[in-house]
């Protein structure tokens, strides 16, 4: 290696190629894969690595191998991780790597989680850690990867893309590994001729070398400030001699169901994607996002604290969290890094409602996925015995229709065979094989009639759950009572994310949120829910499902779709509006940008201030914020939201709150709401560097809780103010229904006595940069 590269080098590889599940096909190309890359990295004149190579583990072995590796780490190491081998999906789309015992029906058990390798990943001390995936839809490791600084992620195809084998030649080798070797071997990955081989320059190298075989499209993923270093090329000549084109097959497991594609038949590319790799910025995709460009995870672990609290505090309350923002905001990406941070504390039930909403009742499809999960943590016989325990809990709940049904089918049967032909000695063969017919008739009918039964009184299909509605006195109590009984089998309470219900029929969202209701009322123990859903649609919805109440329940800013939303949910979280230096960061990565690293006086700054924010109170830690440089501020926001959320900080700062009770209602619920929603609105400010006063944040939560109709409008349209300091201007600044309460003169006396200005509503609403 050139002088310098300089610190210890560490590289562990694994490859699997032969596996006892006969449905998995041989590869021959993984062992060749990991002794050419073996080769190459442990060369001191090329990598320089310390290479340890697990060729064929087992899955356990695998995962301890890869523990210890990153574990181990120091600072100053740097950490090149590599598999080779099969790609494989489970039913809900999640990548896992094969092992020599790997059984594609158990991939949880027996495969390693691209989870697994992700929390290690990003975990690691070390100061840069290379992860290099050579398998099937390695892609998809950018999408659930959490990515840290100075770390990157190189993949051999997009995340629905498969990988392919050189076929050419006495040793098989994928194409992509194949590439890769040769760029390090010969130096020609050294694109700039400095000697010294880049992540970035050998990621082009590898994309320029496939396009010739025009199969797969490599994947490069990286959160680098500076070079990372891959190899020395000590000639530093760089030549235009790529890979020739290969004859590639399917690095696939073959099955009986699987056919394997013919040499040169195009790929299907993903949808929104080119079919020519020609261009520089990587394309964005709709997935949610795995790692935190737009500073969504400091808002995680923000909600992250709130759960544990109340788990702590108040173990036996249910607590349900609205994640508000329009479509594209990050909802979803939010969920993802929330999920990361309570997977090890609570059961989490991921329900996509916009694709569970023409199934059955939502109770049902709910009930379906809290099984799912509660049996995928408890293996297979376990799990086998909850489904025969749950079947005997559900016959008791449906009560005499499945009773009376199951003694006719014990009578029918018993019947049958009471009617067991007789015959004489003689015609003993032919009465015997009338008589196991018979029985065997008997038999299968009981079966079907019995599966049967279970499906339409045992709710086991979805048009059972709807006769159960129909034929049950009160089907929700007794729903709510088994969800309860099914909590209990819970190790770890359960966390439901509902994603994607802004996308569902206004009915349909009603009945689910109304079944959520019901189920944490009467179920009698504990759940928590994250619902993330545009808020206008949701309150759009009730009020078209109860719109003939509307004007008799409905108060003066404070209209019906509120009102149910307020009772359901404790906590309303806005989605955060990333700052301009997040944008930039996010630019600039689509780009293949670096950015400049913060000079030294900045980081001294930001090292002096976090101190300072450590210790203080929120007023101190607003003036931090505040007396620092653009560069440094942006810097600290999460250290400082982080520091307003802890117990202490919550707690005094509640306590400066109590001299705005008098402008509340005398309702014990208002005033925790209102302290919640100032709570959560200083945290979503901050992350959006905006440090609005104390008072004047405040005033605004009392608006929002108090009259929140009327702050949805100034939010649209803050200018509209002026029709509540000049009351003549009312009808000009406000619709009809919110007129009279411009005029009112508890709302004003909120509004005026800061007084709320149209910047400061911005501000407060977080619609100015």
């Amino acid at each position: 290696m050139p002088d310098r590269v300089t610190g210890e080098r560490r590289a562990l590889l694994i490859s699997a190629g032969e596996f006892t599940d006969p449905r998995l096909s041989r590869l021959t190309s993984a062992r060749v894969d990991g002794a050419a890359l073996s080769d190459v990295l442990s060369d001191p004149d090329v990598g320089g690595f310390d290479v340890q190579w697990l060729a064929e583990p087992t899955a356990d072995q695998a995962r301890r191998g890869i523990e210890g590796f990153f574990n181990d780490a120091s600072r100053d190491e740097v950490l090149l991780f590599y598999y080779s081998g099969f790609g494989l999906k489970t039913d809900d789309g999640m990548l896992h790597l094969a092992a020599v015992d790997t059984e594609s029906s158990l991939l949880s058990a027996t495969a390693i989680p691209a989870t697994f390798l992700s929390d290690l990943f990003s975990r690691c001390r070390a100061r840069h850690v290379v992860v290099i995936l050579d398998c099937s839809y390695s892609g998809s490791f950018v999408e659930v990867g959490r990515i840290a600084s100075g770390q990157a992620v190189l993949t051999s195809s997009r995340g629905m893309e498969f990988a392919y084998e050189d076929r050419e030649g006495e040793d098989f080798s994928s194409l992509f590994t194949s590439v890769l070797v040769e760029g390090l071997r010969t130096g020609n990955a050294d694109l700039d001729g400095d000697g010294l081989i880049e992540i970035r320059e050998l990621y082009d190298y590898i994309r320029n070398g496939l396009r010739s075989a025009n199969r797969q499209t490599p994947v490069m993923s990286s959160t680098l400030t500076g070079p990372l270093y891959i190899a020395g090329a000590p000639k530093g000549v760089p030549t235009t001699a790529l890979h020739p084109a290969p004859t590639p097959l399917p690095r696939e497991p073959a099955t009986p169901e699987t056919t394997t594609e013919a040499p040169g038949e195009p790929d299907v590319p993903e949808r929104g994607e080119p079919t020519e790799p020609d261009a520089d910025v990587e394309w964005s995709t709709d997935a949610p996002a795995g790692r935190d460009d737009l500073n969504r995870a400091s808002l995680a672990d923000v909600l992250a604290m709130r759960l544990r609290e109340v788990r702590r505090d108040e173990p036996g309350t249910s607590f349900l969290v609205h994640v508000d923002g329009a479509w594209g905001t990050g909802k979803s990406s939010l969920l993802n890094f929330l999920g990361q941070r309570l997977e090890r504390e609570f059961t989490i039930v991921r329900f996509d409602a916009w694709r569970q909403s023409r199934i059955a009742p939502p109770w049902w499809t709910l009930l379906g996925a809290t099984r799912k999960e509660i049996s995928r943590q408890r293996g297979f016989w376990r799990a086998a015995w909850l489904r025969l325990a749950e079947t005997f809990v559900r016959a008791r709940r449906s009560g005499a229709p499945y009773l009376l049904a199951v003694v006719l089918l014990a009578l029918a049967a018993a019947s049958l065979v009471l009617l067991w032909p007789r015959g004489t000695s003689g015609d003993l063969l032919t009465t015997a094989a009338k008589g196991v017919t018979t029985v065997a008739g008997a038999v299968t009918a009981l079966w079907v009639a019995s599966r049967l039964v279970s499906r339409f009184l045992l709710w086991d299909s979805a048009r059972g759950a709807r006769l159960f509605e129909q034929f049950t006195a009160n089907p929700m109590d007794e729903v709510a009572a088994h969800f309860g009984w099914m909590s209990g089998k819970s190790a770890k309470p359960l966390l439901f994310f509902i994603d994607d219900l802004d996308r569902c029929a206004d009915t349909y969202v009603v009945e689910l949120l109304d079944s959520v209701q019901t189920l944490i009322r009467d179920a009698g123990t504990a759940a928590y829910f994250i619902v993330a859903a545009d808020g206008a649609w949701l309150r759009t919805s009730y009020e078209t499902a109860y719109k003939a109440f509307g004007d008799s329940v409905a108060l003066p800013g404070y209209p019906l779709g509120h009102l149910f939303l307020d009772k359901l949910f404790q906590l309303t979280v806005p989605v955060p509006v990333p700052t301009a230096k997040a944008r930039s960061a996010f630019l600039d990565r689509l780009l293949r940008i670096d950015s400049a690293d913060d000079d030294e006086d900045t980081k001294a700054e930001v090292r002096e201030a976090r101190q300072r924010i450590a210790e203080g109170e929120e007023a101190e830690i607003l003036q931090v914020l505040d007396g620092a440089s653009d560069d440094a501020r942006e810097d600290l926001v999460t250290d400082a939201v982080l520091a307003l959320n802890t117990p202490r900080n919550r707690k005094r700062t509640e306590h400066a709150l109590r001299r705005f009770l008098p402008l509340l209602d005398a309702n014990p619920r208002n005033v925790k709401k209102f302290l919640n929603t100032y709570s959560v609105l200083r945290s979503v400010r901050v992350l959006e560097n905006n440090t609005v006063a104390s008072d004047v944040l405040a005033l605004w939560a009392i608006v929002r809780v108090r009259w929140p109709a009327m702050a949805d409008h100034l939010e649209a349209d803050p200018e509209a103010v002026r029709g509540i300091v000049e009351p003549l201007w009312a009808s000009e600044c406000f619709p009809e229904h919110l007129r009279e309460l411009a005029g009112n003169e508890e709302f004003r006396t909120v509004v005026l006595r800061a007084p709320l200005t149209p910047r400061l509503i911005r501000r407060c609403c977080g619609t100015e940069d």
